[in-house]
Order: C-alpha cells, then structure tokens, then sequence
C-alpha cells in the first residue's frame, strides 16, 4: 500500500511542479496569489479527481459484471459501484457550489 501512496504522490508532483513554476506570477496581493493557486493547481486537480472517480465506478461495474458466479465479488462490485456514484455526486455538488460561490463574490 506504501508503494501505491508514494507512486500517487511522484505522480502529482510531476504534474503539479512544472505548471506552477512555469506560469510565473508578481504576487502583489492576496487576491492574486489565491488567483495564481486556483488556476495553476485546482484547475488541473479537480477533474483529474473526478476522472479517478469516474474509473472506480467502472471498475466496479467491471467486477460485478466478470463476477456473476461468486456472490462475494458481485456484493463487493455492487459496493464500489454505489460508493462512486455518491463520490461522483458529492464532488460535482461541490463543484457546482464552489462555481457558484465564486461567480457571486467575484473572486
């Protein structure tokens, strides 16, 4: 499970790093700091988390589908199945809200 955490976060660094060193900005205030965090690392972050979402979904079905003969894998597959719909739910919900927010206060 360590080898997995560690690949993850490699994985995010390599991404994340050079967007934010590439876009070199003049902080001269809050706002624009906040502005320069939420398009050089939110931005590109949040679909890539719904995308994995999206997939344990997939991969649930997969196994409820490949599964038919033991009751076990099927109950398991049903499981990750309703959790990544909720997980899918919740995260768009926030979306919304967060585009929602952010469009109303102007940042």
């Amino acid at each position: 499970m360590k080898k997995v955490n560690i690949f993850l976060i490699m994985v995010f660094g390599l991404v994340i790093t050079p967007t934010v060193l590439t876009q070199a900005a003049d902080f001269t205030d809050f706002k624009s700091l906040v502005d320069h965090i939420i398009s050089a690392i939110l931005k590109p972050f949040i679909p890539f988390i719904i995308a994995l979402t999206v997939g344990y979904f997939w991969w649930g079905v997969t196994q409820y589908v490949v599964h038919t003969d033991d009751l076990a894998k099927r109950e398991e597959g049903r499981k990750m199945m309703l959790f990544g719909v909720i997980a899918i739910a919740v995260m768009v919900s926030f979306w919304g809200l967060a585009k929602i927010l952010v469009g109303s206060f102007g940042f």
